[in-house]
């Protein structure tokens, strides 16, 4: 990033300078040559500095090509050498979890311009939803900021909590480019965001405190503005009042609604976050954004959606859709026990939300993805074969579910035919970790009559570990 390279650069020239302050010392100190006196005290210095630190192994960027190329950016190097670093535009923009390639060209249109015609997303966002757009604001990059607003770059989008173990996640989130711009921008760039429309009533959102709108960060600005100019700004960034934005959101909600009709999901998503930014508690928006979020690929605010739409549903139609779409964001997530936004999600898995939708209010399309969901070919389904010829899929599932020591039970999954009854005792594993090691059965929870020929059993037993034998056939544990 900019602020980091342009660290390391008052670090090194730092240390040049007292690494020249201590070679003086050994020459008057010891007598010693000067390029003895340079050579010990370099090594001194960088010994004492780098105590404790292995960066041996350190590589944050894997793809080939790309740290040369982010290293001919931040140092301005010249568009021809630019352009003949060979790089995979599609692996380059989404290297791991570090920041977009796309932030360190902010300061430099040309590279910029170049990054963003080989493909690269403008809205790649870090692990805390920070896109190059709220980068560009907040570095006062007019020209950054244009090229990215007609590169499709949403003036809408805002941060999550990073992801993070220790307590210590920055905790406002829901800032966007705006809230960057006014506190860090000339009015110049604020009104290209607002031009570009950027919306005016964005709140964060602050653990414990709350929120801010963009023009409460007017009072804060980092640039000096005229009085003509805050002014201006304070006009521009009104708030509408409550039933101003309560109008605002049936609209933005219908507009979503025709976005959507017509397959334009990405601008369905859009249109309903900025309901839900108008006015939270719409019971439409709440409702129907978890679909939108998961048509337009945004699996994170799905999770957080849906669960808001379990909490706030009124009707079992709405719970039960929101409990399906939950488990649909779930089979989307990358790893087990996704975090989205520092909070963690799935703890059950995807088969029990989507199994719990059933229940609420059975359907056929409900049905139908759990059994599909077992007829997939792929590791996670174990087909077994019994004694007497009837086959069984079973799925393994490890919970981490809150109030339950880790570890203390396990779910396994079993689809069917009707006539078939799975026997617990053709189930066995040892439990981890005894000592001698002792053998586990798992319990049958229930049976569900999904379809008229296929039933699903639920078994749980104490904790198990990758592989369990089923009827003497080994079968895996969900990745």
């Amino acid at each position: 990033g900019l602020r980091e390279f342009r660290l390391l650069q008052k670090y090194e020239a730092q240390l040049r300078e007292t690494t020249s302050v201590v070679a003086e010392l050994y020459r008057d100190k010891f007598r010693w040559s000067a390029s003895r006196s340079s050579e010990v005290a370099n090594r001194a210095l960088r010994d004492a500095v780098s105590h404790r630190f292995g960066f041996y192994m350190y590589e944050p960027y894997p793809v080939p090509g790309e740290r040369e190329l982010r290293r001919a950016v931040l140092t301005h190097q010249p568009m021809e050498s630019i352009r003949a670093i060979q790089f995979n535009a599609r692996e380059v923009g989404r290297s791991g979890d570090s920041d977009s390639i796309l932030n360190v060209a902010i300061e430099y249109p040309e590279a910029l311009e170049y990054l963003l015609g080989r493909g690269i997303e403008s809205d790649q966002p870090n692990a805390f939803g920070k896109t190059t757009l709220m980068y560009a604001a907040q570095y006062d990059a007019l020209d950054a900021v244009k090229l990215l607003l007609r590169a499709g770059a949403d003036p809408n989008a805002v941060t999550a909590v990073a992801p993070d173990d220790c307590g210590y996640a920055i905790q406002t989130s829901h800032v966007g480019p705006l809230h960057y711009a006014v506190k860090s921008a000339r009015r110049v760039v604020v009104e290209a965001l607002l031009d570009a429309g950027a919306v005016t009533y964005v709140r964060t959102n602050q653990l414990g405190n709350p929120g801010r709108y963009p023009i409460d960060g007017l009072s804060e600005s980092k640039v000096k503005l005229t009085a003509e100019d805050r002014s201006v700004l304070k006009a521009r960034l009104k708030v509408p009042d409550d039933s101003e934005r309560a109008i605002l959101a049936i609209a933005l909600n219908t507009a979503a609604a025709s976005a959507n009709a017509a397959g334009h999901a990405s601008e369905a998503y859009r249109y309903i976050t900025l309901a839900g930014f108008a006015d939270p508690e719409n019971p439409r928006t709440i409702a129907d954004f978890p679909l939108l979020a998961l048509k337009a690929g945004a699996i994170g605010p799905a999770l957080e959606g849906s669960s808001r739409a379990i909490e706030a549903a009124k009707t079992a139609s709405d719970k039960a859709a929101a409990l399906f779409n939950y488990g649909l964001a779930c089979l989307q997530m990358p790893r087990h026990f996704p975090r989205y936004s520092n909070r963690y999600y799935c703890e059950s898995g995807a088969i029990d939300p989507l199994l719990q939708a059933w229940k609420t209010q059975p359907n056929a399309a409900r049905a139908d993805k759990l059994i599909q969901l077992f007829a997939e070919s792929n590791r996670t389904n174990c087909r077994v074969k019994f004694p007497n010829g009837e086959e069984a899929v079973v799925r393994l599932q490890a919970l981490s579910i809150s109030g339950i020591p880790p570890g203390q039970f396990e779910r396994i999954y079993a689809m069917h035919s009707p006539a078939m009854k799975i026997d617990p005792g053709s189930i066995r594993w040892d439990r981890p970790w005894s000592v001698p090691r002792q053998s586990v059965t798992p319990h049958v929870v229930e049976r569900v009559e999904l379809a008229p020929d296929r039933t699903l059993t639920i078994l749980e037993g104490e904790a198990f570990p990758e592989r369990v034998l089923v009827n003497d056939h080994e079968c895996r544990t969900e990745e």
